[in-house]
């Protein structure tokens, strides 16, 4: 028995329905497909401006704000990226970063978000470290007749773990010419202030001069030490120590 011109048309439009309903995508699955969209709010820096001794570390924060997993990354004015890192989000997060900086700088970070065009609001800062005068780094050359600058630098060192232990921490004092002769007192977190010391330097005799100080310590404890020069010059910075008795 032949089939009519209208059982093949009805055919055919139901083969063509059928191909449509499998190659078609469900509306579930073509959102869960797209990236999520994401806002990027209250990107900050803190300390924002930093003036003191280095090294010294800034904090940097921002709030996303989205729902779904998203990936994000910190992107920095230098040019560097850090690592690419994913989070799950139902509302707002606030993701963080920390660098830490052993010189004088100014910068920006900022928040990227894969898939997402751009970057975020940028958290802008300024180190400004103070000059550390060491071995490393000299005080420059004066000459006579200049008013004597003195600079100084300490460190700590502890000897064992079995208290009581002493902490040792030494100084070096730098004068930019000689003759000279310089005042100046250990400053301790817990005593305070020592009696006024001097530090000679004769005619003609190296620029720097090595100063020591001790503290015993009976017990578990923190604490820093520093060189305070009375007059015309740079103090240290604070060389601090950790002590932690070993318990019998």
């Amino acid at each position: 028995m032949r089939k009519g011109p209208q059982v093949k048309r009805t055919a055919l439009l139901l083969s063509a329905f059928l191909l449509g309903s499998l190659l078609a995508v469900p509306p579930a699955a073509a959102s869960a497909a797209a990236p999520a969209k994401v806002a990027v709010t209250k990107v900050k820096a803190g300390p924002r401006s930093y003036s003191g001794t280095c090294p010294t570390t800034v904090g940097f924060s921002a709030v996303l704000v989205g729902k779904g997993s998203v990936r994000y990354r910190w992107v920095r004015g230098d040019g560097s990226k850090g690592k690419t890192k994913t989070i799950r989000l139902n509302g707002k997060a606030t993701v963080r970063d920390r660098q830490t900086f052993d010189r004088s700088i100014r910068g920006w970070q900022a928040v990227q978000i894969a898939g997402q065009k751009g970057l975020s609001k940028k958290a802008h800062f300024t180190v400004d470290c103070e000059t550390t005068y060491d071995t490393a780094a000299p005080l420059p050359q004066g000459t006579a007749g200049q008013p004597t600058v003195a600079a100084a630098h300490v460190t700590a060192s502890t000897s064992g773990t079995t208290c009581p232990v002493t902490v040792t921490f030494t100084g070096t004092i730098q004068v930019s010419h000689t003759p000279a002769r310089i005042a100046y007192r250990w400053i301790d977190s817990a005593a305070g202030q020592s009696r006024v010391e001097y530090a000679d330097f004769p005619a003609g005799a190296p620029r720097s001069k090595t100063l020591t100080s001790t503290l015993g310590l009976s017990a578990t404890g923190t604490g820093w030490r520093a060189i305070d020069l009375l007059g015309n010059g740079h103090d240290s910075g604070r060389a601090t120590y950790t002590v932690t008795c070993a318990t019998p």
